[in-house]
């Protein structure tokens, strides 16, 4: 049998109490998990180490365990799958009991994930982070470990403008007490650390299975890639002190440190830097890593 996608494209539209802050990605599964207040369904659980405003281990935190349902009615097909990689296509079903738990999904058929499923909306938050989609293609759970993000709960309503989805943004009925209960999503407002995934977060890298993510993570997409090279360049002019005066020098930047790269192969200097020639595109990916374009001024929060 086939197994799923993380790709929120490849999602269909349809629908903890962890405080907002900064985490990384230790320990990665999926996993079929019934509550006293939720039937049992398939969830992506990630074990998250906390982390102070710097990116650092906060010491003597506990772990907090971040859990993403794909939905109630997930397990209709989808299960939790063990597979021997990343681009293996046939993983073995690990079933819909209880507890069952696996690194990839597996998938019934061509079915595809439910959109406003709550796994689904953060991978179409990391996304838009800048996280390459074609990782998240592999569904592959320890594709994810070493990952920073910056996490945030929000309103479908404000989701929905952000992101472009059609998020449901009417209150839902408790299942136990029958009153209306307001929804909200977990969102990764920032990917903390871009280098991770390609070696340069020597922390992320444990074993076989990430080296693979390692040789195959190079995206290819245009505008992924334009991401990426921004965020490289706000964390080598992080601060308001390096604060950079106008938007010919930001795109001067922007093409040293996409030359340093070697994004080979992929698009052309010319196909990347006309993302950061669309001042409307600018500003939202600024915004995305935390900074400000201001009348030709981009200005990148501290590292």
């Amino acid at each position: 049998m086939p197994k799923a996608s993380l790709n929120p494209d490849r999602a269909k539209q349809g629908g903890g109490g962890v405080e907002a802050g900064n985490y990384q990605a230790e320990a990665v599964k999926f996993a079929n998990i019934k509550t006293d207040f939720r039937p049992n369904q398939l969830y992506l659980v990630m074990d998250c180490a906390v982390l102070d405003k710097d990116g650092d281990k906060v010491r003597g935190a506990d772990n907090v365990e971040i859990t993403l349902s794909f939905g109630q009615k997930s397990l209709e097909a989808f299960h939790p799958g063990e597979a021997s990689g990343p681009d293996d296509a046939d993983p073995t079903d690990q079933g819909d009991g209880v507890d069952a738990e696996g690194n990839t999904v597996w998938c019934s058929g061509e079915e595809s994930f439910n959109k406003s499923a709550g796994a689904i909306v953060f991978m179409e938050s990391l996304a838009k982070a800048g996280f390459p989609k074609a990782i998240l293609d592999r569904c592959y759970a320890p594709d994810l470990v070493g990952l920073k993000f910056a996490l945030a709960t929000e309103e479908p309503r404000k989701l929905n403008e952000k992101y472009g989805l059609r998020l449901n943004t009417k209150p839902m009925k408790d299942a136990q007490s029958g009153e209306p209960v307001n929804i909200t999503y977990k969102v990764a407002e920032k990917w903390l650390n871009p280098n991770y995934l390609s070696g340069g977060d020597a922390k992320a890298k444990g074993g076989k299975a990430n080296g693979a993510a390692k040789e195959e993570s190079k995206p290819t997409d245009p505008e992924e890639i334009a991401k990426l090279v921004l965020a490289e360049v706000a964390k080598q002019k992080a601060g308001d002190k390096n604060a950079i005066k106008s938007k010919n020098a930001l795109v001067g930047f922007f093409t040293n440190a996409y030359t340093k790269a070697k994004y080979k192969p992929g698009p052309t200097l010319v196909e990347a830097q006309k993302f950061i020639k669309d001042e409307e595109w600018l500003v939202g990916a600024v915004a995305e890593l935390g900074g400000t374009f201001d009348e030709g001024v981009t200005t990148f929060p501290e590292a």
